[in-house]
């Protein structure tokens, strides 16, 4: 591999080629959710974020002419209308500010916009609207994502110039504090299908990545990843997949080893798989029929999860080391999914469009045990061990005194270390610290007794638990 993709050596890809059976979730592995309608008002697009300043899931969407920003508050939502545009919005990105922790949405009109909330308001700028007669500028395919060296906003996205040509060009813009400026990276094969990119920053070398669509009139073309350094200037690109895709969502990073990771594909022969780049090849496996997905890793286990829309039906598949757990969370419906993991305890929430094209949202809560304060209680599988071929994982439930660090170590029975878990806790309510089985190597562990000592306020316990495969 090209040492221009030194820090970018695995990725984690998803995308929609057939008929499969639904797999039943394994014993002790499915997850609650609940399923509710966030807005009736039929729309297109959606995009979720989990607010970190309270935990609690906010969506970005349209309805109609209206751009709105929805979140949950005191158990009900609450929406604005942040923009009016003039067609309904088909392509944005919400996403928070770490350092503000305030959320901004690009969005596209046709015009590249950008709108933040200032903590009173929704101001909103008009970035890219280049139009060069007898030629116009529609933009799309948009993804918004944060610097974390600088917290400044990046959008990746498609102009598409419309009139006596059809020429995509994609592009960057990046706000430096003052203004935007905005960067034409290079020019991508025009396609009768929709276009999109992804862009996600490397924890490792503070690379902008960007995976973007290429196809050539009505056939799919391939998926490309373009590596922008910080200074926006130099770029390499490498086509990681075949002319057999015709569109993607999603770009994150693998957070075993903070490697790029994650994007979505789709081709026509409709199915959903994972595919994995690694040590210069890549191997795919087919997940499920459907015909749109989304990816996203859990920062608790750091395995990823795909929600995707299959004969119209909301389907969510989460991996758990050896196979996909699959489950069916809606029948009434389904296009457009999006989804999100809480980055303080791992909880995905997938928005979506429902019957009628109602904006709808599908959470995922765990069914959680009753632990007194200074307890652990160990769940996992359903016969009384964890069988990790089953896709069965281990929770670790904790209730300490008072909020600090608690420190999970699992040992073997002759006091081997295999691993350790840590996690901040609050005292308000039970800690879950989820064990994949896995050692420090990311290798799933043999059968065996194995011990978990907890540390933490108020807590110094040793529990066992089997793992039988």
């Amino acid at each position: 591999m090209s040492s221009r993709f030194a820090g970018v050596a695995q990725y984690w890809l998803c995308f929609a080629i057939g008929s499969f059976v639904l797999i039943p979730p394994a014993d002790g592995m499915q997850l609650k959710f609940q399923i509710e309608t966030v807005d009736p008002g039929s729309g297109n697009a959606a995009s979720i974020a989990w607010d970190p300043s309270d935990n609690e899931p906010a969506i970005a969407y349209s309805v109609g002419t209206s751009l709105r920003y929805t979140k949950r508050q005191n158990g009900a939502w609450n929406g604005i209308s942040i923009d009016t545009v003039a067609d309904e919005a088909e392509s944005m990105s919400l996403a928070f500010n770490p350092t503000t922790q305030r959320p901004g949405i690009a969005y596209s009109t046709g015009a590249l916009k950008f709108a933040s909330f200032d903590g009173f308001s929704w101001p909103t700028t008009l970035i890219d609207s280049h139009v060069a007669p007898p030629l116009s500028v529609y933009t799309t395919g948009l993804s918004l994502a944060y610097d974390p060296s600088d917290s400044s906003p990046n959008i990746s996205y498609l102009n598409l110039l419309v009139g006596t040509e059809f020429e995509p060009r994609l592009k960057t813009a990046r706000f430096d504090g003052i203004k935007w400026s905005t960067s034409s990276i290079t020019f991508a094969e025009p396609s009768c299908n929709p276009m999109r990119t992804s862009i996600a920053f490397s924890p490792a070398s503070g690379a902008a990545v960007i995976i973007y669509d290429e196809g050539e009139s009505c056939i799919p073309g391939p998926l490309t990843t373009a590596v922008v350094r910080p200074s926006a200037v130099t770029l390499s690109t490498y086509t990681i997949l075949g002319n057999d895709i015709c569109g993607h969502k999603g770009l994150a990073f693998d957070l075993m080893d903070n490697t790029p990771a994650a994007g979505v594909l789709a081709d026509y022969s409709q199915t959903v798989r994972y595919a994995k780049f690694s040590n210069g090849a890549w191997t795919f496996s087919d997940i499920d029929s459907g015909d749109s997905c989304a990816l996203g890793f859990n920062p608790i286990t750091r395995l990823g999860g795909i929600a995707y829309c299959s004969s119209g039906r909301l389907r969510y598949a989460a991996y758990y080391g050896q196979l996909w757990n699959i489950q069916e969370l809606d029948t009434g419906g389904c296009k457009s999914p999006t989804l999100a993991f809480n980055q303080t305890n791992g909880e995905v929430a997938i928005a979506y469009r429902g019957a009628g094209n109602a904006l709808k949202l599908a959470h995922a809560v765990f069914a959680d045990p009753v632990v007194r304060r200074g307890a652990v209680t160990i769940q996992g599988g359903g016969k009384g061990y964890i069988n990790p071929q089953r896709g069965e994982i281990a929770r670790i439930w904790v209730q300490t005194t008072g909020p600090g660090h608690v420190i999970a170590r699992i040992f073997t029975m002759d006091g081997q270390l295999i691993t350790t878990l840590e996690r901040d806790v609050s005292s308000t309510q039970p800690a879950l610290i989820e064990w994949a089985t896995r050692n420090v190597q990311g290798s799933i562990v043999a059968s065996g007794i194995y011990l978990v000592n907890i540390q933490g306020p108020g807590i110094n316990l040793t529990k066992k638990l089997v793992i039988i495969k």
